[in-house]
């Protein structure tokens, strides 16, 4: 495996691991999702490093 290969190994492992943070704070602050969640998320109750986390998640 050339040098190349294994930068775009690691970029695509650290890309599929973004999501982690985000997910986290949002389970830490409101606990797990209820069936009545799935449309929309309860707002308000993160606490800043999981709103900055959920901001870079989502931004495109």
């Amino acid at each position: 495996m050339t040098i190349e290969h294994t930068y775009l190994l690691l970029t695509a492992v650290l890309t599929g691991l973004l999501w982690i943070p985000s997910v986290m704070g949002q389970v830490a602050s409101r606990g797990f999702l209820n069936p009545d969640n799935y449309v929309t998320l309860p707002e308000g109750g993160l606490s800043d490093w999981a709103k900055r986390a959920d901001r870079a998640h989502r931004q495109t």
